[in-house]
């Protein structure tokens, strides 16, 4: 390689290892990061090379001891090798539009400039008008989602990234009682617009959901997390159906006489994969499938009138006459 393709490729790797404001490297370690990439230089070479690129591109150089720190200006233009597609551009806005209340505050001031530059480059592109054509709908009304505090937000997904507790200040959900909780955080789930931070609470064994929005006052702690032994989020949500509220956790067979369009419906979205549907006389059908006891799945079934019937478990079938009977009664 040439001398002036040797500087050329050096300084790419010097670029390539600057982080954007609030985080930056010393000089020192960007020298070692080339060492390992088998260049070897002087650290005043790199010292003159990261002084020369300063007066090319929004860099920024910070005392540190007898050297300096470098990061890219919060606000600078972003250099891309290679440019960043329409087909990127489209993803990156995307994930911002429907995952934003996912990811930490943090990531999301560091990824600001990427989808800043996702902007133009897909206002300029054949895609431009995509996110116009689609959306994401909910079933039911829509909601207005309950605002968390800023502080609060900060906290949490500090304390969920770095695996630290933290104390906090609890309302229930009536807003009838409120105190101070040490919280171990697990995992963020999103439902319908709310944040819940799946967390062990007081050091009680099990984990348990706090809704963001019912917290204040938080305080990061330097004690790390104490997690559930072999607690894994999926199988809290998935095995547990935590979110479905469960009533028994042995599950049961469900025995349903449904109409027409909600035989068709459950043909393309299954209960269960056990899931059975037979046609009966006239426009009836009979589905049995093997699901979770919840709370959520009686929340289902009403939500269908008359167009379903509860035909099995027996105690399932009066509990859900009895619902019904005393929601006609409201209606007088």
């Amino acid at each position: 390689m040439s001398r002036s393709h040797d500087t050329i490729y050096r300084q790419w790797l010097i670029l390539r290892q600057i982080p954007r404001q609030p985080q930056s490297k010393p000089t020192a370690e960007l020298h070692a990061t080339l060492r390992e990439e088998g260049l070897e230089v002087e650290r005043r070479t790199v010292q003159r090379d990261l002084e020369r690129l300063s007066t090319l591109f929004p860099l920024c150089a910070e005392p540190d001891g007898p050297g300096y720190r470098w990061s890219w200006l919060q606000d600078g233009a972003m250099v891309e090798l290679p440019s960043m597609t329409p087909s990127t551009a489209l993803t990156f806005l995307l994930a911002r539009d429907h995952l934003a209340g996912l990811l930490p505050p943090s990531l999301m001031e560091i990824l600001a400039p990427y989808f800043e530059r996702a902007e133009g480059v897909l206002a300029e592109s054949h895609l431009a008008h995509w996110r116009d054509k689609v959306r994401l709908v909910h079933s039911g009304p829509d909601l207005d989602v309950p605002e968390v505090a800023e502080e609060v937000r900060d906290a949490v997904y500090t304390a969920l990234l770095e695996e630290r507790q933290l104390e906090a200040g609890y309302f229930s959900r009536s807003r009838d009682s409120y105190g101070r909780r040490r919280i171990h955080p697990l995992g963020l789930v999103g439902r319908g617009g709310v944040y819940y931070l799946v967390a062990r609470v007081d050091d009680k064994p099990g984990a348990r959901q706090l809704a963001l929005h019912r917290m204040d006052g938080p305080a990061l702690l330097g004690a790390p997390v104490a997690a559930p032994e072999d607690f894994d989020l999926d199988h809290y949500l998935q095995g547990q159906s935590a979110f479905s509220y469960p009533r028994n956790p042995e599950g049961l067979v469900l025995r349903l006489r449904v109409a027409e369009e909600v035989a068709f419906h459950l043909a393309e979205r299954p209960l269960a994969a056990d899931q059975e549907i037979e046609p009966e006389d006239g426009d009836t059908y009979v589905v049995r499938a093997t699901v979770p006891d919840t709370e959520a799945l009686r929340w289902w079934l009403l939500g269908f009138g008359p167009s379903v019937r509860v035909e099995g478990p027996q105690g399932l079938r009066g509990e859900m006459a009895r619902l019904t009977r005393e929601a006609a009664a409201q209606y007088g």
